[in-house]
């Protein structure tokens, strides 16, 4: 499936996740084959310069202020869902990263482009 722009990939399991330019995420299965499966869904509009984490089944988009996720397991039928807790200030192009049941958001840029040096974390299991 074609991705203009930055692509990340996660793989946790069997599933492998792709986010890239014009706000498009991809998931597939892989199996002894490959990659099969693929399923594409838009992702929310303010996030061109979010992060992506795959936690169990759960896809988690960070971006701006905003968390979003949506159930993997629900293939194509899955929506997105905003988080109500909100970051601590905006960022654009952090790190995210799950471990020992806590979301952690490293760094990235504010909205100046001024480099942000902290980590934000929640409780994500």
């Amino acid at each position: 499936i074609p991705l203009e722009g930055r692509v990340v990939l996660r793989r946790d399991g069997a599933t492998v996740v792709a986010y890239g330019g014009g706000n498009r995420v991809a998931s597939g299965t892989v199996d002894d084959d490959g990659i099969t499966r693929w399923e594409e869904r838009g992702a929310p509009a303010a996030s061109p310069e979010a992060a992506l984490a795959l936690v169990g089944r759960f896809v988690v988009l960070v971006g701006g202020d905003e968390v979003r996720t949506f159930d993997v397991s629900q293939g194509a039928n899955a929506a997105w869902t905003t988080s109500p807790n909100r970051l601590g200030q905006p960022r654009r192009r952090p790190t995210v990263a799950h471990a020992f049941g806590f979301l952690y958001v490293l760094g990235g840029a504010n909205d100046d482009q001024r480099a942000l040096a902290d980590v934000e974390l929640a409780r994500f299991d």
